[in-house]
């Protein structure tokens, strides 16, 4: 039986960022589904690590550019991350951009997130048996190794 793979994702994403790394997953033998509650392995991206849940089943997780940075605000983080993305990658940038706004219109993901920042932003549930994984880009605005080991 194939494993199942669910995505968390962050603020204004969701699967149009997602979806080469879907096919690539769907193409190697996994099933991507939407319940993450019902997922072998959770994969998320930025704030969609704020949303995972001690009681969903799955073991392995897959944490991609964790969203804290201890002491800078989250705005001030978002504002870093624009200046970068627009100087280094252009117009490919801003049209990621564009798809990023019109998922903020997914109110309940947008409020489920924002209700989730106060109280987790900090951690990320542990467990015996789970087994987290972090992948970070060389340079990330919302939080540097460092800075994650620490908290």
């Amino acid at each position: 039986m194939a494993k199942t793979v669910a995505f968390l994702y962050g603020l204004g994403e969701g699967n149009w960022h997602s979806r080469q790394f879907r096919q690539l997953l769907e193409a190697s033998g996994y099933l991507v589904v939407q319940d993450p509650s019902k997922a072998d392995i959770l994969i998320t991206h930025s704030g969609g690590s704020l949303l995972i849940s001690p009681e969903y089943a799955a073991r392995t997780v897959l944490v991609i550019n964790h969203t804290y940075w201890p002491g800078r605000s989250l705005v001030s983080s978002h504002w870093r991350r624009q200046q970068h993305g627009l100087r280094t990658y252009g117009f490919r940038w801003a049209r990621l951009t564009a798809m990023n706004c019109l998922y903020l219109f997914k109110l309940n993901h947008t409020i489920k997130l924002a209700k989730s920042w106060p109280r987790r932003a900090q951690t990320i549930p542990r467990a015996d048996s789970l087994r987290l994984t972090f992948i970070r880009t060389q340079h990330d605005e919302f939080c540097d190794t460092v800075a994650l080991l620490s908290s």
